[in-house]
């Protein structure tokens, strides 16, 4: 695609970086940056703007021609976080523009809307109810099942969940809910990696004492796809069953381990694609050794299209994948009002119907926030994320970098 000169009254760098120099806005985060005012209200409004620089908008291989692009992102916030009786109720949402000066065809608007309750009757019965709904430019090359795409793609991800929990007698408590998402994408070429899928899970869970916890659930999904098998695009049903031992101990104030040890299978309706059956699982650990530190680390083995939706955005949405993962995440407080973050990242992709095809990723991320009043907040981040495999189309690195401010007012 040929770049296309700016036009004149298109806004130049230098006039958006004094633009946030004025303090106006977040793009990066902006959720997590609100909640984490220690005045925090029952609402919130806010505003954002934000300057990146992407090294390679559509994660083409190297040797294709370079596609390096700068956005502007302007964003509103607006949220609450809100008791009544003994009920809460809760909501975060976020609009974004975000305005490409090459890629102009790239244009578009997305947003984040995260609400739902927290409910309690009786004295023993509790839970939630809660809705996601997100909407975002696609991550392109995301996925071998679909050929390389440069036109703007958006991608839709929806959830709705509920959930709750009836003490027993003694320590034991009956838990279970029921879940409904979904996934989509605007380009039509992408329509392979489509899916919608209703769960339903039970268990019992046990706290043998205030620091620790264990749970044994059972789970059931079923689902609708699609799948390429040689040139075609076909329909694909699926049902997983999942039973998984879970556990929580909270070894000291600073100190949080998380474990979850699954036996799952994936049977899958359509014969090109091969069903899966294995341990599944996660541990997770929450270390803040002092008040200026704070460490997590996760290491988990599961389906792709699971960890895909929860978020994984270097991992690809293929069916019949399996992927075993390593997060870290580091937060320092420099001063007060300054923290620095940093995150690493690597995956190992196995694809059970063609072995010699594994692909590996890894990426890190490296930002630094300011935050001069209890209303405003500035930053820049780095990101960095690379990917290897045979399949020479699906190689590519990355790298992006951005400066923001925020105004929050409660």
């Amino acid at each position: 695609m040929t770049a296309r000169p700016t036009p004149r009254n298109a806004p130049c760098p230098t006039a958006l970086l004094r633009a946030l120099a004025l303090g106006l806005g977040l793009p990066l985060a902006a959720l997590h940056a609100a909640h984490a005012e220690s005045d925090k209200g029952p609402f919130y409004l806010g505003a954002s703007l934000a300057l990146s620089h992407v090294s390679n908008v559509y994660r083409l291989p190297e040797a294709n021609v370079p596609n390096s692009d700068d956005v502007v992102t302007t964003s509103l916030l607006a949220g609450l976080d809100k008791p009544f009786g003994r009920q809460r109720f809760f909501a975060d949402a976020a609009w974004r523009d975000n305005r490409y000066r090459r890629e102009r065809s790239l244009d578009h608007t997305g947003y984040t809307l995260n609400a739902g309750m927290d409910w309690a009757a009786l004295d023993k019965l509790a839970g939630r109810l809660l809705m996601r709904s997100t909407r975002n430019l696609a991550q392109y090359n995301l996925s071998s099942e679909v050929d390389p795409l440069r036109a703007k793609n958006l991608e839709r991800n929806e959830l709705l969940e509920a959930s709750a929990r009836y003490g027993l007698a003694g320590k034991l408590s009956l838990e279970g809910g029921l879940a409904h998402q979904t996934r989509d994408f605007s380009a039509e070429s992408y329509r392979v990696l489509n899916f919608k899928q209703d769960s339903a899970f039970a268990g019992l869970g046990w706290r043998s004492s205030g620091a620790l916890r264990f749970g044994l659930t059972g789970r059931h999904t079923e689902g609708n796809g699609y799948a390429r098998v040689l040139v075609f695009v076909l329909p694909n049903d699926y049902r997983r069953q999942d039973l998984e031992l879970s556990s929580e101990w909270t070894a000291s104030a600073a100190s949080t381990l998380n474990a979850r040890l699954g036996v799952s299978r994936i049977d899958n309706s359509n014969s090109g694609i091969d069903n899966f059956s294995g341990l599944t699982g996660r541990l997770a650990w929450q270390w803040t050794p002092s008040g200026r530190l704070k460490l997590n680390t996760a290491i988990a083995r599961d389906t792709v299209q699971e960890n895909y939706f929860k978020g994984g955005n270097s991992l690809g949405a293929e069916v019949n994948r399996v992927t075993n993962s390593l997060q870290l995440g580091i937060s320092y407080a420099l001063a007060a009002k300054l923290q620095v973050d940093a995150g690493l990242n690597a995956s190992r992709l196995d694809r059970s119907d063609n072995g010699a095809a594994n692909e590996r990723s890894q990426g890190f991320n490296i930002g630094l926030r300011w935050q001069p009043t209890r209303h405003s907040q500035l930053g820049c981040q780095y990101n960095r994320e690379q990917r290897r495999s045979e399949i020479a189309t699906l190689n590519y690195s990355a790298s992006s970098s951005s400066c923001y401010a925020q105004l929050t007012l409660r």
